[in-house]
């Protein structure tokens, strides 16, 4: 019996099983590992490993969000026992792995996952390769850990943005706002609105590239937010080098056309998110974490219908 393993932010992972098992059907052995708010990060890992080391060549871990605790812990581990790891927990993933573990073995097959499932999910061992190969071609660098990076024309507020920055681990928000950066009133208005104990920080798109380019964003993680995309594209042209990019909330104005829940873009939106895809950027739509994604490769096609 081969033995799936989830990773997830609370227990929205094991309704997910749970309700999938009961309308679906699944073969292999499912074990859920909730990441509680309780817990540290030394405990988890430690709950993940003791479900993962007596049988690790057996073992595929697959973890909720990018970038975020669990992704790590499951990478770490993954690496560490030589097991096998991947992001992008959903329906979707569930019924392609529980299918895919029918005619293949374990070893290998987060690659396969992930050239096959519409880009929804990331092989984590293949990525923690890559970023060791770039970190000693550039001779080991030392850049701010951004967890998270989202466009979001609320900016923060409420639950949503509570929970993504517990999602992403984050200590710090940075705003990239070319106008907020010049505006000290409304900065220190969201400022107020921030959670408990998170540092915020507005930084106008030039400011934002020469702090990440001088590594002078500080030594926190860091919740990357802008309010539209033509700031995400403005930073990451000033220097900004995110890996992946999360639209959480694009207005449906004029001349846009509604993609996803709280996501509309209109023709310059998809030309800047093509463009940030065309240089490696992982693009997503996901409004709240306990709610499914669309994949990059979907949002076009929609747009494009």
């Amino acid at each position: 019996m081969k033995k799936v393993i989830i990773l997830c932010h609370e227990i929205w992972g094991e309704y997910l099983v749970a309700d999938t098992k009961k309308h679906f059907g699944l073969k292999n052995e499912y074990c859920v590992v909730p990441l509680m708010s309780s817990m540290s990060s030394e405990e988890y890992f430690k709950l993940v490993e003791k479900e993962v080391k007596d049988m690790p060549n057996k073992c595929l871990l697959i973890s909720d969000l990018y970038s975020g605790t669990t992704s790590h812990i499951a990478m770490s581990i993954a690496y560490q026992y030589q097991a096998e790891a991947i992001c992008g927990l959903s329906l979707q993933t569930l019924l392609y792995v529980d299918k895919v573990l029918e005619t293949h073995e374990v070893n290998g097959i987060a690659k396969v996952i992930e050239d096959n499932n519409q880009n929804l999910c990331v092989d984590l061992i293949s990525q923690l390769r890559t970023t060791q190969y770039n970190e000693k071609e550039i001779g080991g660098t030392n850049m701010p850990k951004i967890t998270l990076v989202r466009v979001d024309h609320r900016l923060i507020h409420g639950q949503v943005i509570t929970k993504w920055v517990k999602i992403a681990d984050a200590k710090k928000i940075i705003i990239v706002d070319d106008y907020l950066g010049q505006d000290s009133f409304m900065a220190d208005i969201y400022k107020m609105a921030a959670p408990s104990g998170i540092d915020v920080e507005i930084l106008t798109t030039e400011e934002a590239g020469q702090a990440f380019i001088n590594d002078n964003m500080g030594d926190k993680n860091i919740f990357l937010l802008f309010k539209n995309i033509e700031m995400a594209i403005k930073a990451y042209k000033c220097g900004v080098k995110y890996t992946q990019l999360q639209l959480g909330g694009v207005p449906n104005e004029a001349g846009k056309k509604m993609i996803f829940t709280a996501v509309s873009l209109g023709q310059k939106d998809v030309e800047s998110i093509q463009e940030l895809h065309s240089n490696g950027v992982k693009i997503v739509l996901q409004v709240v974490p306990e709610e499914s994604h669309m994949s990059y490769d979907d949002a076009i096609k929609k747009y494009n219908s």
